[in-house]
């Protein structure tokens, strides 16, 4: 098993990669959930390289969510799980009790596992989990 932590451009292709799995095709639209505006933005920055995509949204809570998916269905919902973030897995069960056919991918830190697991039960279809132990560098990685 490789521990090295991956570069910004493996942590997108695997980004990537699992939502394609998730809708099973080419993605279009992303509306990435997350309370921490670096969180967002990190994440639609890694998305947007994605040749297919046409149009990401950034929300900051589920009822933002909501509101945004209410306009127009996306392929992918990425949520963000975090202690300090006011979106979570109540995001993830008020989006699917609305939209029950959403793809939703919980995003979090691995010492958040507890809030990961709720999301999960809450009908997140997959994860993305990154390591908070690894140090931090100049380079960018994700980690």
């Amino acid at each position: 098993m490789n521990d090295a932590p991956l570069t910004a451009a493996a942590a997108r292709s695997v980004i990537v990669d699992i939502c394609r799995l998730a809708v099973d095709g080419a993605v279009t639209s992303v509306i990435v959930c997350d309370g921490r505006l670096s969180a967002q933005h990190g994440l639609a920055e890694m998305l947007r390289p994605l040749c297919t995509l046409s149009e990401i949204t950034c929300v900051r809570d589920g009822f933002a969510l909501m509101d945004a998916y209410s306009t127009r269905a996306v392929d992918v919902v990425l949520i963000g799980i975090d202690r300090s973030s006011s979106a979570g897995p109540e995001a993830v069960g008020l989006q699917l009790a609305m939209h029950p056919h959403s793809v939703i991918i919980a995003v979090g830190a691995a010492t958040n596992v507890d809030l990961l697991a709720e999301a999960i039960v809450e009908g997140a279809r997959g994860l993305l989990i990154w390591d908070t132990e690894q140090p931090r560098t100049d380079d960018p990685h994700i980690w």
